[in-house]
C-alpha cells in the first residue's frame, strides 16, 4: 500500500511540475544557478513581493536596447493584467535619461531601479534583455526578447494554479 501512495504521489507531483511548463525564452534554473541569484542583491526584491501569490518578474533592460524598449510595454501589461509583479532593474543609463524613455514609451505603473553592468556579470546573465522570474520555491531566467506575450502571460497566470492545486 505504501509503495502505491508513493507511486501516486510521485505520478501526482510530476503532473503538477508539467502543469505550467516555462514559455519561451525562460529555463528553470539549477539549484546551483538559483542559489547563487537568491544570493544576491535580487533576493531582497524577491523577498518583498514573496508574500503576493503573482510570481515575481525582475526584467534588466538599457536605453541602448531595441529590444529592451520593445518589451517594456508587455511588461507595463502584465503588471496590470496583475500577471505578474514586475520590476525594473535598468543596466549602465543615468537615471533622468532611463526615466525620460520609460516616459516616452507611456511606461507609468512601472518604476525601475538602477544597478550596473557587473550585476549581469554576479548573476552569471549574458546579454540583455533579460528577466528572472520568482515563484514559490522557484527561479527561471529567460535571456533574449519575450517574443510570444500571450504564451509567457498564459505562463504566468498558471503558476499560482499550481500552489493551489498543491495546497488542496
Amino acid at each position: 500500500m505504501k509503495k502505491v501512495l508513493l507511486l501516486l504521489s510521485c505520478f501526482f507531483g510530476l503532473a503538477l511540475a508539467d502543469t505550467c511548463p516555462p514559455a519561451e525564452p525562460f529555463k528553470p534554473l539549477s539549484a546551483d544557478k538559483a542559489a547563487t541569484i537568491m544570493e544576491s542583491s535580487l533576493a531582497e526584491t524577491f523577498l518583498t513581493y514573496q508574500k503576493s501569490r503573482l510570481p515575481v518578474m525582475v526584467n534588466f533592460w538599457a536605453i541602448w536596447c531595441p529590444p529592451c524598449r520593445k518589451e517594456l510595454p508587455f511588461l507595463q501589461d502584465l503588471q496590470k493584467r496583475q500577471s505578474a509583479t514586475v520590476k525594473l532593474i535598468n543596466i549602465d543609463d543615468e537615471a533622468e535619461a532611463a526615466n525620460q524613455a520609460l516616459q516616452s514609451l507611456g511606461i507609468d505603473q512601472l518604476t525601475t531601479d538602477f544597478a550596473a553592468a557587473e550585476l549581469l556579470d554576479e548573476l552569471k546573465i549574458a546579454g540583455l534583455p533579460a528577466s528572472v522570474v520568482f515563484h514559490s520555491d522557484k527561479v527561471y531566467l529567460g535571456v533574449g526578447i519575450l517574443k510570444d506575450e500571450d504564451a509567457i502571460a498564459n505562463w504566468l497566470a498558471c503558476l499560482p494554479k499550481t500552489i493551489q492545486q498543491q495546497s488542496e
